[in-house]
């Protein structure tokens, strides 16, 4: 009798505890059942660990730890404990703060369970704020499987972003591409998906299930208020992300000039000397910090026109 492959499901978590508890029942609903839950807790004062290990009396399938003191406060350094902990085939990245749907897990192990290429499962996502779901996002409307060396080149046709919820991985690929940057505040997602790539042959885009990325009133683990600070991480992600993307030879250029272009356009008032000091980054990708004005009255064209492109376009589809 063939049994179901273990699933490890990895929470970092931080003073979050009625989130948590939401994100904890959205697993305990999956219709799949061969999962481990690793809840890493950072140091939470709020009776974060009382209320889980109550939850573990009556389902050993929870599994609580504390982030031991040489690993570095953080939730990238809770993944890579929490990853340590695990024992799955699948890995399952899920923050203290978002939800999956029932079929979220069955739907994308069957699917890896049925292909012989080296593959990630991806699905939908929902905004869900205020205990309402937004229209879903889909994340590749019209693939099912594209190669994996043409993700960025996907995201920047689609103009989206992938929360990491979304990704069934298998353990072994995350092995070999290597755990979390624990020095990166921010992007940490997306420099994982640089290395990610290079380890897989395709991204595989499962239907009939979604993910819900949470906006809510807590504090985001990965924010800092400093704009300096943020600054400077998101350029020291783009960097360490361009060298692993030049090394594996996978296509990024328009989506580098994409969020590049994003990042000149909101840093450049506030911080200037920073944006002038990396412009070599920028002008790998055609954005010459000189023409700033020029950058600007086009955003505010982009702006104010592409709603109506976007609608004049659905329009001809329909």
């Amino acid at each position: 009798m063939h049994s179901d492959p273990l699933v490890s499901i990895i929470i970092p978590t931080f003073n979050r505890k009625e989130l948590l508890l939401e994100t904890i029942q959205s697993v305990k609903n999956q219709v799949f059942k061969s999962w481990e839950c690793i809840i890493v807790d950072d140091g939470s004062e709020d009776g974060t660990e009382k209320i889980v290990n109550e939850l573990i009396k009556s389902d050993s399938r929870l599994k609580f730890f504390k982030r031991p003191q040489k690993f570095p406060k953080g939730v990238t350094s809770c993944r890579n404990y929490g990853f340590l902990k695990s024992s799955g085939k699948y890995i399952q990245w899920l923050d203290d703060d978002d939800l999956l749907s029932k079929q979220k897990i069955s739907n994308q192990v069957k699917v890896l369970e049925e292909t012989n290429l080296r593959a990630i499962a991806l699905c939908d996502w929902v905004i869900y704020s205020c205990g309402k779901e937004s229209l879903t996002n889909s994340v590749f409307d019209f693939n099912q499987s594209f190669e994996a060396k043409q993700l960025f080149v996907k995201l920047r046709e689609n103009l989206k972003f992938l929360p990491i919820h979304s990704l069934l991985t298998p353990s072994l690929m995350i092995k070999r591409a290597g755990l979390w940057n624990i020095k990166l505040s921010l992007n940490d997602d997306i420099e994982f998906f640089g290395r990610l790539i290079a380890e897989a042959d395709q991204f595989l885009n499962v239907t009939n299930c979604y993910v819900l990325y949470r906006e809510h009133n807590y504090s985001r683990i990965t924010t800092s208020k400093n704009a300096k600070a943020n600054l400077l991480a998101k350029i020291y992600s783009y960097q360490l992300l361009q060298a692993s993307l030049n090394v594996n030879n996978i296509a990024h250029y328009s989506y580098f000039k994409w969020r590049l272009l994003k990042i000149f356009l909101h840093y450049n008032k506030i911080e200037k000397d920073i944006i002038k000091n990396y412009s070599f980054l920028f002008k790998q990708y055609g954005i010459f910090v000189e023409l700033k004005y020029y950058y600007k009255i086009k955003h505010s064209l982009y702006i104010r026109f592409f709603p109506l492109i976007k609608k004049i376009k659905k329009g001809w589809k329909n």
